[in-house]
């Protein structure tokens, strides 16, 4: 900013007759003086017009070349080869030229030349230094350009591509920081009631987990208290302790966990497994995916075997996620969609569709031994299960590029199983997964199995289909079917089997620019009594400017073969979101209108207005809300006869070495604990999304990615006027479990507007010349005799000098009291 006003000052100030009498102003001069674009030529002034217009002649050399950063540190806009990294702090030398620090190079991801190379040779120096070593790109990679642009405070490095470090690094297990120690606790409370004609209910559920991270070791424990109408229930639901060895690239669980497979359902355990660690390999490509429509900007969450193993915000409008983190291969998948008005939708994925699409794992192998956890369960005369070992291996080998085989068995004390899978990509657009389970109990000699066959094929660019089938004898069991003493008596009925006989799924989906998504789908499912259900659904969507519309039939298949008709328009307006729905079920016809709007990152509300057919009309509101440190939910509803009320709280708290610190998001098991001293409320950007900063200038980041790189950049906005920030931007790469310590250094600048006064009382003459202590030339007295200074140059007494040789000097205090909304103090000065 002041290189702009000083600027500004010169081109006001200079016309012709300022150059010297023999270096008359060409128009390409005129232009460097006056336009935006300094660009390169040189320029001398005439020193004593200069004089004469009330400017000192020192000015003069700075502003007889083009544009610059000033010497030191400025804080800039960085971009590397287009895109854009954030903001920093950049050190430029005397002639305004980049002095490229290691510092600015790891933040900017570019590494000195060398395969995996990502130390500087001047990092050592500059860190045992007082003073930052310069690295000169273009010594390093010739091609290398820096383009300064100090008219909008932006610096843009220009690189070959093999000078950047991915975001992951090639030997993922070396990562910055592998340990730390905090304790964490999440909890998330939910209360009800009803009121209807007749009575009344209450309900509270609180699901809580408290754990601990130590050098790389996460300790977990979960538990559940619920009260419904005084009927009160706790349980334990799991409690494990989790290390990785990121050498050896494997992941060690100990205590209540779920065995990891993809070929076989497994009971969780009381016991240990060792498996690959999923951050340490290489990228998969396929394995499960589930898609489905979002009428508001809503939270998706995908559970299998009643846990939750993905939690995800999508925009309103189709939405696909893939390569989702299972827990077993062979279980189905529960996604839920909640929207921003709290209603709540649900579709099941089933487990055959899971490995549509090519995935070449790396060669590994896992184990997992244990009791099976049936702590719920009871025999028919309130004993126990019996007390039985599970022991199970499994193991990747690729065949070739494009086929891999995996293989495993199970044992426990009544019974075997063994199982073979093949992937394969036989061609660009065409993959094929197959697996086989054999089943055996020792007792009897009961023999059984389950194929399973899956595929898709890109048909067209715009057409794709994927199909599979899945079928199994009578007496096929999984292992979690385990450990009953007699599990496998044979009853007549839809029981008689463990799930379908025969399960079958196609999917068709196209693509058309103009017209918008195609998709038609069939599901059947065929019992061991020849009973079948499923269902076939047709949909249509499209996005006409900002407003979304989609339109669905759905027919069940078997004994209920009801259609659903669904239509859903959505619009944007804003801040706020109007949503529409028609369904049509049988004779039944439900309309609901909704409208929600984020006011703001903390506050959301919606208003809902149901009509429907069968049951009459209804209303209801929300209101979230998210107070820096926790979640809180409110909901209500009202419809003929009967009114609701329900709450929820949720959260994070986490102990650490320097107090307690609040979070409103869950902790996972590697997050950070952020500092930025002496700051209140300011905002970070975390992969989970915003935290603010609490009293004591602490926030935490829930959730980082492990063995790869993550970022937190502070907002600038968030920050009082008085401070400024070194670098806005970490980044950093955790192992497994660690716990980060992240500070952001602040600097609180102060700045003062001075009107400087002689001693008569009048105002310095315009132009007046202010000199530090060391006699440089730091700025000039503008209108009224005003004159703007930082706290630095305000540290000593300054001299004042007018054009006529007048000296005098000053000294300005700056108060104790800061303001912290204001952006400089003012005050009168006597130069004496």
């Amino acid at each position: 900013m002041k290189l702009k006003i000083l600027a500004s000052l010169v081109s006001a100030a200079c016309s012709a007759s300022v150059y010297a009498d023999d270096a008359a102003p060409t128009e390409a001069g005129r232009t460097a003086l006056s336009g935006t674009d300094l660009a390169s030529g040189n320029a001398t002034f005439n020193t004593n017009i200069l004089k004469s217009r009330g400017l000192p002649a020192d000015v003069a050399k700075y502003f007889a070349s083009a544009k610059r950063f000033t010497a030191g540190t400025n804080y800039v806009t960085l971009q590397v080869n287009g895109a854009s990294i954030g903001t920093t702090n950049a050190l430029f030398d005397g002639d305004g030229q980049l002095c490229a620090t290691p510092a600015l190079l790891r933040l900017a991801q570019i590494g000195p030349p060398g395969k995996g190379a990502d130390q500087w040779p001047q990092a050592a120096a500059a860190e045992s230094g007082t003073t930052p070593r310069c690295i000169n790109l273009a010594d390093y990679y010739p091609q290398a350009v820096v383009k300064l642009r100090p008219d909008n405070d932006q610096l843009e490095l220009i690189v070959p591509t093999d000078a950047l470090r991915a975001p992951m690094a090639a030997d993922r297990s070396l990562a910055d920081s592998p340990g730390g120690t905090a304790a964490v606790f999440n909890y998330n409370l939910v209360n009800s009631r009803s009121d209807y004609a007749g009575g009344q209910s209450r309900s509270m559920q609180v699901l809580t987990e408290t754990g601990l991270n130590t050098h790389g070791w996460i300790l977990r424990s979960r538990q559940s208290y619920s009260d419904y109408n005084g009927q009160r229930r706790f349980r334990n639901l799991d409690a494990y302790a989790q290390k990785t060895f990121a050498a050896q690239h494997v992941l060690l669980q100990a205590g209540q966990i779920n065995p990891a497979s993809q070929l076989f359902s497994l009971p969780a355990l009381l016991g240990a497994q060792l498996l690959p660690e999923a951050a340490l390999q290489q990228p998969l490509s396929g394995g499960a995916s589930a898609s489905g429509i979002a009428q508001t900007e809503a939270r998706v969450e995908v559970r299998q075997k009643g846990r939750l193993i993905l939690s995800t915000l999508v925009p309103p409008g189709p939405f696909a996620l893939t390569q989702l983190p299972i827990i077993d291969s062979n279980a189905d998948l529960l996604v839920t969609v909640i929207e921003a008005d709290s209603s709540q939708r649900s579709f099941g994925v089933p487990s055959g569709s899971f490995n549509v699409g090519f995935s070449q794992p790396e060669r590994s192998l896992s184990f997992a031994i244990g009791r099976p956890d049936r702590q719920d369960l009871r025999a028919p005369d309130g004993s126990r299960p019996q007390d039985a070992w599970l022991a199970a291996v499994h193991g990747n080998v690729p065949l070739r590029e494009w086929v891999g085989l995996s293989a495993g068995a199970v044992i426990t004390n009544n019974y075997h199983a063994v199982a073979a899978g093949l992937n394969a990509a036989p061609t660009r657009n065409t993959n094929v997964y197959l697996r086989q389970v054999v089943s055996r109990r020792p007792k009897g000699g009961q023999l059984g199995t389950q194929l399973q066959l899956s595929g898709s094929l890109q048909l067209l660019d715009r057409l794709s289909l994927a199909a599979s089938v899945q079928q199994q004898t009578q007496h096929f069991r999984q292992a979690s079917d385990v450990p009953w003493a007699e599990p496998w008596r044979v009853s007549s009925g839809e029981n008689s089997g463990n799930g379908p006989r025969l399960q079958q799924s196609l999917n068709l989906s196209y693509q058309a620019r103009a017209l918008g998504a195609f998709g038609l789908g069939y599901s059947r499912y065929l019992g061991f009594d020849d009973r079948s259900s499923g269902n076939v659904l047709a949909s249509w969507s499209r996005t006409i400017g900002r407003a979304s519309i989609m339109l669905s039939s759905e027919r069940r298949i078997g004994s209920n073969k009801d259609r659903t008709i669904y239509l859903s328009m959505n619009l944007p307006l804003g801040s706020r979101s109007v949503n529409t729905t028609v369904a049509r079920q049988g004779d039944r016809l439900r309309t609901r209108a909704n409208i929600s709007e984020r006011v703001n990152e903390l506050v959301a509300y919606n208003l809902t207005a149901t009509a429907d057919s069968g049951r009459g009309g209804s209303a209801s509101a929300g209101l979230n809300l998210l107070p820096w440190f926790t979640r809180i939910n409110l909901n209500g509803s009202r419809q003929k006869g009967a009114s609701s009320f329900s709450s929820s709280l949720a959260g994070g708290v986490v102990l650490h070495g320097q107090g307690i610190t609040f979070t409103p998001y869950p902790l996972q098991d590697t997050f950070a604990v952020i500092s930025v001293p002496g700051i209140r409320n300011a905002r970070i950007d975390t992969p989970y999304g915003p935290a603010w900063t609490d009293a004591a200038g602490r926030a935490i980041a829930p959730s980082l990615p492990a063995y790869a790189k993550g970022r937190l950049s502070l907002s600038t906005r968030s920050l009082p006027r008085t401070v400024d920030i070194g670098n806005g931007i970490q980044s950093l790469r955790l192992g497994r479990g660690a716990v980060a310590k992240v500070t952001f250094d602040v600097v609180h600048k102060r700045r003062a507007l001075l009107r400087l006064l002689d001693g008569n009382g009048q105002a310095l003459e315009k132009g007046t010349a202010i000199f530090d202590s060391r006699g440089e030339w730091i700025s000039s007295v503008g209108t009224d005799g005003g004159v703007f200074l930082n706290e630095v140059q305000l540290q000593a007494p300054l001299l004042a000098s007018d054009v006529n040789g007048r000296q005098c000097h000053f000294q300005y205090q700056f108060p104790e009291k800061i303001d912290p909304e204001a952006f400089y103090d003012t005050a009168d000065i006597t130069c004496q």
